[in-house]
């Protein structure tokens, strides 16, 4: 996903990858715990939170431009970290998060070193240290009552390392959504929370696809 000047097409592109996510999470949940179910819920659980971490980053690097928000107006920046490049935002951000981490020769900054971006604070902080005219809008939308940006991560997590510990951090969560911490965590996944109508994978795109569409706004 690439930064754009509009925000409308940011939120289309990022929107129709997690909505294309959350069909697959929907049926796998309905065809659990079949062995296609089991793989696709996995396949999932990794692409969600890079599908959000290439949005977080391409939208903090869209306000470089004065992009045009879908329904308020033009993004300005006036804080006192002047950002006229990528380049010079991705400083901005490293400089807050990773300030021990220096750029390579000629000032540019390497995509491996930069911070998870999928940890709502880089984009948050980011954003107030570039002095976004929409800041209030974007701590609003960060602000969401979901537990998908703390607990999607420690589930993405059990997926790509498969251990005990891994697979503890991950039921230790469950009851936290009325959900028996006894499961394995693929079926932890495919339950729904006390009070809700989805089960937890497809609520917490739901919920991101929200903040997404709050922060595009």
């Amino acid at each position: 996903m690439r930064p754009c000047r509009s925000f409308a097409r940011l939120c289309d592109q990022a929107v129709s990858n997690l909505s294309r996510l959350r069909a697959l999470a929907d049926r796998a949940c309905q065809d659990f715990p079949q062995r296609n179910a089991k793989v696709a819920i996995a396949h999932v659980v990794l692409n969600v939170q890079g599908a959000w971490s290439a949005f977080a980053r391409s939208y903090f690097l869209s306000c470089v431009l004065a992009p045009r928000r879908r329904t308020k107006g033009r993004v300005t920046l006036g804080g006192p970290s002047v950002a006229r490049s990528f380049n010079d935002a991705i400083g901005v951000v490293m400089g807050r998060q990773k300030p021990k981490v220096k750029p390579l020769a000629g000032g540019v900054w390497e995509r491996r070193s930069e911070p998870a971006w999928h940890e709502p604070n880089v984009l948050r902080k980011g954003c107030l240290d570039l002095g976004c005219s929409h800041m209030v809008d974007v701590e609003n939308a960060l602000a969401l009552q979901t537990g998908v940006f703390q607990h999607l991560p420690t589930f993405r997590n059990f997926f790509a390392h498969r251990c005990e510990e891994t697979a503890a951090s991950a039921k230790n969560i469950a009851p936290q959504y009325s959900i028996p911490s006894s499961l394995h965590p693929c079926e932890i996944l495919t339950r729904s929370p006390f009070g809700r109508p989805f089960p937890l994978l497809v609520d917490w795109i739901d919920d991101l696809i929200v903040v997404i569409e709050f922060l595009c706004d």
